[in-house]
C-alpha cells in the first residue's frame, strides 16, 4: 500500500512538472506565434486527458487491485482483514466477495478458538478429574472422601461454596453433610426438603439463578453464604440415589453452564463408585469386629478396644473397670432346651447388658457364654452398681422355653485400673480371678479382684 502511494505522488510531480513546463512555453508563444500556440494548448489537453485517465486508472483499478493483494498477504499470513468497496463495478463485486469470504474465514477463526479454548478447558478439568478420583480411590474413610469431592468439585467449576450430601444406606434421611469451608456438620435436619428433595425425588441436575441474592434456600440444612445461583447434581448408583452435590456462586459468571453439569455428573459417577468402597469396607470391618449372634463386639475387638483404653486411661491419669461375666450353668440350659434356645437367651443378655450401659461402655462377647463388659473413666464405686444392676435384671428376666419361662443367672467378677493391674493383661486375668472367686461363692453375685486379698508387686 505504501508503494502504491509512493508511485502515485512520484507521477503527480512529474504531472506538475510537465504542466510548469508547458505554461512557461504557452507564454513565451503568446508573445510569438499564434499558430503554435493552438498547437501547444491541444498538446496540453491531451497531456491533461492522459493524466486523467492514469488518475482514474489508479482510483478505481490500481489501488484497489493493491489494496486486495495486501489483504490477501496478511490472509496469508493469518491476519484477515476487510477491503474498503469504492465502486460497485467488477473489481467492486470482486472485493465485496473476498470481504465475505473474509467474514466467513473470521467466523470459523473465532469458532476453531471457541473450541480450542473449550477443549483446553476440558482437559484442564479432566485431568483435575483424574486426580481427584486417584485421591478418593485412595482413601477407606468416608469423611476424607466427602471432603475431597466437595473441596475439588468447588475448584473445578470455579465456585465459592460446596457441599457433599450423603443419605442413609437403609432409609432416605441426611446422614452426612460435608462443606467446603466448615468440614463435616453434625447439626442438621435429617429429613430432605426443598431442593435436596427435589433431587432426590427427581434424579435430575438442578441449576438456579436468582435476580437478587437470598439469605437462605428451602433445604440446605445449614447457614450458607447469600446465594446467587446453584447446582445441585445427585450422586447416583445405577438407579439408586446415594447423595448430592451442591455449589453455590459460579465466579466470573452469571450462572453455572450445562458444560459445568456434564463434569459435576463425572465427578459425581466416579465418586458415587468410592463412596459406596468405602462403605462396604466399613461395614466389612464392623463385621470383622461384630458377634454374629448377639451383635455385641467380638474378642478379637474386645481385645483391640482394651488395649487402646488401657493406653488412654495411662496418659491421661484416668480409672476404667473391667466386668467378665459368665452365664450359671448354661451348658444345662442348652442341654436341657436346645441351642435354638440358647441363642435366643444369648440374644436377651446382650440386650439386657445394652440397656443398662453408657453410650461410651464397649460390651463384648468373649466367648461361649462368657461376655466382657468396659467401663471407661468410672468410680470403683460406679462399677459395682452398674454389675450389680446388670445381674440382677438378668436373674429377674424370663426366658422361653419350649416347656414355658424359664429364669437364668449371671456370675460377675471386676477388676480395675491401676490399682487392680498395670496393663491389659493383668486387668483381664484379675477379672477373671474375680469371676471364679463368684462362681465359687455359689453363683449368681459380684465378686472384685480387691476380694481376693490379692496385692501385686509395686511396678
Amino acid at each position: 500500500m505504501e508503494s502504491s502511494n509512493a508511485n502515485i505522488r512520484q507521477r503527480l510531480i512529474t504531472v506538475y512538472i510537465i504542466i510548469a513546463v508547458f505554461l512557461l512555453l504557452l507564454s513565451w508563444l503568446s508573445l510569438h506565434d499564434r499558430h503554435e500556440l493552438w498547437l501547444l494548448i491541444g498538446f496540453l489537453g491531451a497531456i491533461s486527458g492522459l493524466m486523467l485517465i492514469i488518475n482514474i486508472y489508479n482510483n478505481r483499478i490500481a489501488r484497489p487491485i493493491e489494496d486486495l493483494r495486501s489483504a490477501l498477504g496478511r490472509m496469508a499470513e493469518g491476519k484477515p482483514s476487510h477491503v474498503p468497496v469504492k465502486d460497485i463495478d467488477e473489481i467492486g463485486r470482486l472485493i465485496m466477495q473476498y470481504n465475505l469470504t473474509t467474514t466467513s474465514i473470521e467466523d470459523k477463526i473465532d469458532q476453531i478458538e471457541k473450541t480450542l479454548d473449550d477443549n483446553r478447558r476440558l482437559v484442564r478439568q479432566l485431568a483435575v478429574l483424574n486426580d481427584i478420583t486417584s485421591l478418593i480411590s485412595s482413601e477407606l474413610e468416608i469423611g476424607p472422601i466427602l471432603s475431597i469431592i466437595a473441596n475439588r468439585a468447588k475448584d473445578i467449576v470455579k465456585a465459592e461454596h460446596a457441599a457433599v450430601i450423603l443419605f442413609d444406606k437403609h432409609k432416605m434421611i441426611i446422614k452426612h453433610i460435608v462443606t467446603s469451608d466448615k468440614g463435616a456438620l453434625t447439626d442438621f435436619e435429617p429429613r430432605p426438603v426443598g431442593i435436596i428433595h427435589n433431587i432426590l425425588e427427581g434424579k435430575m441436575p438442578l441449576l438456579t439463578s436468582y435476580t437478587e441474592p437470598v439469605a437462605s434456600i428451602e433445604g440446605i440444612p445449614y447457614a450458607h453464604p447469600p446465594v446467587r445461583n446453584t447446582i445441585a447434581v445427585p450422586m447416583l448408583l445405577g438407579t439408586k440415589i446415594i447423595g448430592e452435590l451442591i455449589l453455590f456462586n459460579r465466579i466470573g459468571e452469571d450462572g453455572f453452564t450445562h458444560s459445568d453439569e456434564d463434569i459435576l455428573l463425572t465427578l459425581c459417577f466416579q465418586g458415587a463408585m468410592v463412596i459406596e468402597k468405602s462403605i462396604l469396607h466399613q461395614e466389612i470391618l464392623v463385621l470383622s469386629k461384630t458377634d454374629g449372634l448377639t451383635s455385641l463386639n467380638n474378642h478379637r475387638a474386645f481385645q483391640e478396644k482394651m488395649e487402646e483404653e488401657i493406653e488412654r486411661a495411662k496418659r491421661y491419669k484416668r480409672n476404667l473397670a473391667l466386668l467378665m461375666m459368665d452365664i450359671d450353668f448354661f451348658k444345662k440350659f442348652n442341654d436341657t432346651y436346645g441351642h435354638l434356645t440358647g441363642d435366643d437367651a444369648l440374644k436377651k443378655i446382650s440386650c439386657i447388658m445394652l440397656e443398662n450401659l453408657r453410650n461410651i461402655d464397649f460390651a463384648a462377647r468373649y466367648g461361649g457364654e462368657e461376655f466382657a463388659i468396659i467401663l471407661v473413666e468410672s468410680t470403683y464405686e460406679g462399677a459395682i452398681i452398674t454389675a450389680e444392676r446388670i445381674r440382677s435384671e438378668i436373674s429377674t428376666a424370663n426366658f422361653s422355653t419350649p416347656q414355658g419361662k424359664r429364669h437364668l443367672t449371671v456370675s460377675v467378677g471386676l477388676s480395675y485400673f491401676p490399682e487392680d493391674g498395670n496393663d491389659r493383661i493383668a486387668i483381664i486375668g484379675a477379672a477373671d480371678k474375680a469371676l471364679y472367686l463368684a462362681k465359687r461363692s455359689g453363683r449368681n453375685m459380684v465378686k472384685t479382684f480387691k476380694e481376693l486379698g490379692s496385692k501385686l508387686p509395686a511396678m
